[in-house]
């Protein structure tokens, strides 16, 4: 008698689940990324890539690109819906790209939409494609058998770990957009049609919520050493009598504010360390102290140039400003108003110090 009763609590919780509009999942697509740009008719042309199951496990998975045109996001995703014969499920989908025409207008209102979806993951990763978005959902790299799983295995440093690429997630990217004392950064993806690859080397600084600033790889790779603290690198140093590269083991950046005067002084710390990976003249002498003494001036160089140019740019991916914030009392807006006429005037004081521990296997 007791069994019978335990088993009404099954067959309602059976009857309202087959109600609540759940799906098999033979019966819906997987999302994997998702690309918005300009419309040529309307104001978004949003491309999804759905991925498309295999029943053998040892062949790559094969997937469909459904592009609509909208005025909204919601609407272009509404239409690729009565498109496509299956429910679209959006809880797989790890890389969402936006095209650069695009960012350079509001982005507040294009991420908005990714940012109150709850089927959406808020640690999918954002980027800017450097021509249409599109391409690079329709770019599939031999060897791979998830799509879009190059772009996870990139941005998430799980496969290759790269200095040039300056990964950003969903909630951060749409934390820092909202935060007035700092400007968030997002890698650009750029497709090589002759060659058939991507390349993603570049970043954009966004600022009043689009893209003001495309810095090189050389800038983006001092700017990711300075944010997210890369460890794995090559330095590049070159002088006029000496030219050669150190492998990064170590990397540590750290500043200090003084505003008590007229105009801010930030101090700024950068510690490296690692070894000497390759030398490019023959007639060079291995003496590690002066290697260390070139690399601090040469680098000391480097990130002033950097600074100032985002200095003058008005940008701060840095956080400068929110750092301001935090250290000052006062009303908020009078704080960012205050900070916004100091930071032209501020002065950067960099110190470098290397440690290259050896020379690798010669002796």
């Amino acid at each position: 008698m007791n069994r019978k009763w335990l088993l009404i609590p099954l067959i309602v919780f059976a009857v309202l689940l087959g109600g609540c509009g759940f799906k098999d999942i033979d019966k819906r697509f997987f999302a994997v990324s998702i690309g918005v740009d300009k419309g040529e008719k309307k104001r978004y042309r949003v491309s999804v890539e759905l991925a498309i199951p295999s029943g053998d496990p040892k062949q790559p998975g094969d997937s469909i690109v459904f592009t609509e045109e909208a005025d909204s996001i919601a609407a272009a995703i509404g239409i690729i819906k009565a498109n496509a014969d299956k429910e679209l499920d959006f809880g797989h989908m790890n890389v969402i790209i936006i095209g650069k025409d695009l960012a350079k207008e509001n982005l507040f209102t294009t991420v908005d939409w990714f940012s109150r979806r709850r089927d959406i993951q808020e640690i999918a990763w954002v980027s800017i494609s450097a021509s249409k978005a599109k391409d690079i959902l329709e770019y599939h790299p031999k060897g791979e058998y998830i799509p879009s799983n190059n772009l996870l295995l990139l941005f998430g440093n799980e496969g290759t770990e790269t200095p040039y690429v300056i990964s950003e997630y969903l909630f951060s990217f749409w934390r820092d957009l909202a935060e007035p004392g700092i400007d968030p950064v997002l890698p650009i993806i750029k497709y090589i049609k002759g060659e058939n690859t991507l390349e993603v080397q570049t970043s954009g600084v966004i600022r009043n919520k689009h893209l003001a600033l495309v810095l090189n790889k050389d800038e983006t790779m001092l700017l990711n050493l300075f944010i997210k603290q890369k460890v794995k690198s090559e330095l590049n140093v070159t002088s006029k009598k000496y030219n050669f590269t150190i492998a990064s083991s170590k990397a540590k950046v750290k500043y200090k504010m003084n505003t008590s005067g007229s105009a801010p002084i930030i101090d700024i710390f950068v510690s490296l360390k690692g070894n000497l990976e390759e030398k490019h003249r023959e007639h060079q002498n291995v003496n590690l102290h002066v290697y260390e003494k070139i690399t601090n001036q040469h680098y000391k160089k480097k990130f002033e140039k950097l600074l100032t140019k985002l200095q003058k740019e008005k940008v701060d991916p840095v956080g400068f400003g929110m750092r301001y914030e935090a250290t000052h009392l006062g009303d908020e807006k009078v704080k960012i108003s205050e900070w916004k006429r100091l930071y032209p005037q501020a002065k950067f004081n960099v110190h470098v110090t290397t440690k290259i521990d050896g020379t690798g296997i010669i002796k």
